[in-house]
């Protein structure tokens, strides 16, 4: 739309683009398309939600699902926090994620996508939990995106 549009010119400077990408070619290639579509992979965005919500939201209760996730973490995800509460929450879940990797021997930045064999050692990686550690990162960089961002988490379930 016209408000969009506007915004996008006036802040092009600032905004990550292509190389060689044009702001009217910016803005022709998203035409149409929701903002939310346009940031996609953004940790804003969550990658699990729930239903009736927007893709902003995030679907906590799937940590519920991780069997090795302290039972404190997961039940804090229906608290109702605050920027900062977020923010630290969002820290811990990170750690965990982290530590859970680092023990099982999951080299760092490795994703469920890139398949669970590692062809430079033959080591065979447990897919359920790629699945699991990329989830809880998921969770922790949405609430790390929206707490240093100044929101807050409303628990709605």
């Amino acid at each position: 739309d016209r408000k969009a549009d506007e915004w996008i010119k006036s802040n092009w400077d600032c905004l990550p683009k292509a190389e060689g990408m044009t702001v009217d070619g910016f803005i022709k290639k998203f035409k149409g398309q929701y903002v939310i579509d346009a940031v996609k992979g953004s940790p804003g965005v969550a990658k699990v939600s729930g239903i009736f919500v927007s893709a902003t939201s995030f679907r906590g209760k799937v940590l519920r699902f991780v069997n090795w996730l302290d039972p404190e973490l997961i039940n804090q995800s229906y608290n109702d926090m605050d920027p900062d509460e977020l923010y630290e929450y969002g820290h811990e879940l990170l750690g965990a994620a982290n530590r859970k990797r680092a023990e099982s021997g999951i080299p760092d930045g490795w994703k469920v996508e890139m398949g669970n064999l590692d062809p430079d050692t033959n080591e065979v990686y447990d897919l359920q939990l790629l699945r699991d550690v990329e989830t809880v990162r998921n969770a922790a960089e949405w609430c790390i995106f929206w707490g240093e961002n100044g929101h807050s988490m409303h628990a709605w379930y």
